[in-house]
């Protein structure tokens, strides 16, 4: 599930000393399909958070650049093109008997909503990463979600924020 592949995702970053961050993605509203969950890496050379979606081996690159998930909102085109696949997308496609994306992602209606889970710790407290899709351990409750989602059905949830808020740097020890 793709849960996992950003959780593993984002603990192998924590590992070598990169910030990463689980993103959740929405078509829609909560209760419904079309969620996917990413990550985000800081590229420091870029001076930002990087999109990478570790399930399909992907990042959103535009004019030589690596975008972030709200420069992802802000493209007024169709992202294909944009993608790029690394080698792990066709491992992907035969596993599940699909040979492209799913419509979502090229239309850019799967980044419609989106939101950070604010925990990365799953390294140092394993027993806290989430067993399965929605189980209790998921803490969907505690996802930060923009805080132009509040009037648009995400008002169940305890967090939100303004765009400052994703796209700032992470506090970096040094």
């Amino acid at each position: 599930m793709c849960v996992h592949y950003a959780v593993v995702f984002v603990s192998c970053c924590a590992a070598i000393g990169l910030p990463a961050r689980c993103t959740v993605l929405k078509t829609g509203l909560p209760g419904g399909s079309g969620g996917h969950f990413v990550a985000e890496v800081w590229l420091e050379a870029y001076d930002k958070w990087v999109m990478v979606d570790p399930t399909w081996d992907l990042m959103v690159w535009k004019d030589s650049l690596p975008l972030s998930v709200t420069e992802i909102q802000e493209v007024d085109t169709s992202l294909d093109g944009l993608f790029d696949l690394g080698p792990g997308f066709e491992m992907q496609c035969r596993q599940r008997g699909i040979d492209r994306l799913p419509s979502h992602f090229m239309d850019g209606a799967l980044y419609t909503h989106r939101s950070i889970w604010p925990r990365a710790d799953f390294l140092s407290h394993p027993e806290s990463s989430p067993p399965g899709h929605g189980a209790i351990a998921y803490c969907e409750t505690d996802l930060v979600w923009q805080r132009r989602d509040l009037e648009n059905g995400y008002g169940m949830f305890s967090y939100f924020a303004d765009p400052t808020y994703f796209d700032r740097s992470p506090v970096l020890d040094r």
